[in-house]
């Protein structure tokens, strides 16, 4: 929570909001910081039917305090050859980081009072984020930005300890799931689904993984509020990616001290 077009969309905000000198350094590599808009989020999707190192190292960075991630990528940075491209992503990660530690307390406390599920909810925040950038809700790719490159996976890889092939792997199965699995969900498609989520595995929610027509009214509320969180985080995280460069070229890890680092993306 947010899901994979809200965290786009707030990504792309934070970027123009960096300083001019970081946009620069970052936007020759944008196709890295995008992928890391989405943080550990990834390693969801690594065949994603079964549960597999790959994708519960993702639940496991997902319920880790952020310094662990950042404390590790401190090490694989400076290993790296190609600085450039690590940190467009890391910039990336961090606005997913921001973004769900922002939101996060604040979504459990709705699911407890209207009793929604977390996928609707952030399913119905997307809808709201589509249609205020006027996204065609029927046929919008919401991955489409998404670039399976062997060379992205090969930079990526390093900071979850997995190789190229798993992150590639991974990349992939997530445009397939968002871009053509959970796309057009208004007809057959979406009936089907919610037959067959219905009985097989009703607790996995699969119906509100399709962007709905209109939100659940009773959403209206939360989402209110969930704008005002993803407003009101923005400016901290454009601080965060600036003092994550500076710490990043001068090999300071006092970085990972971070107060706001010891909340996790849960």
């Amino acid at each position: 929570m947010p899901t994979t077009y809200t965290h786009y969309a707030y990504g792309q905000e934070v970027f123009h909001k960096l300083p001019e000198e970081l946009q620069r350094k970052i936007e020759p590599y944008i196709e890295y910081y995008n992928i890391g808009v989405h943080g550990p989020d990834i390693l969801f999707y690594y065949h994603s039917y079964c549960k597999n190192k790959v994708n519960q190292y993702g639940v496991k960075v997902h319920h880790e305090p952020a310094r662990e991630f950042f404390k590790r990528a401190f090490k694989v940075f400076q290993a790296q050859k190609n600085r450039n491209e690590a940190f467009a992503y890391l910039a990336g990660f961090m606005t997913h980081f921001i973004l769900d530690s922002s939101c996060h307390s604040y979504v459990r406390k709705r699911i407890k009072e209207t009793g929604i599920s977390h996928t609707e909810i952030e399913t119905d925040w997307d809808f709201e984020v589509m249609q205020r950038d006027g996204r065609n809700l029927n046929h919008y790719k919401r991955a489409c930005h998404i670039k399976d490159k062997k060379e992205i996976a090969a930079v990526i890889a390093p900071y979850f300890k997995k190789s190229a092939k798993q992150i590639q792997v991974s990349l992939f199965h997530m445009k397939l799931v968002i871009n053509y699995i959970f796309r057009s969900g208004f007809g057959v498609k979406r009936a089907i689904t919610t037959v067959i989520g219905g009985y097989v595995s009703p607790e996995l929610d699969l119906h509100h993984h399709f962007i709905p027509k209109e939100i659940n009214p009773a959403d209206a509320e939360t989402c209110k509020h969930l704008w005002e969180l993803y407003n009101g985080s923005q400016e901290l995280c454009v601080e965060m990616i600036i003092k994550l460069y500076k710490a990043l070229h001068s090999m300071d890890m006092s970085f990972c001290k971070e107060r706001r680092l010891s909340r996790n993306f849960s």
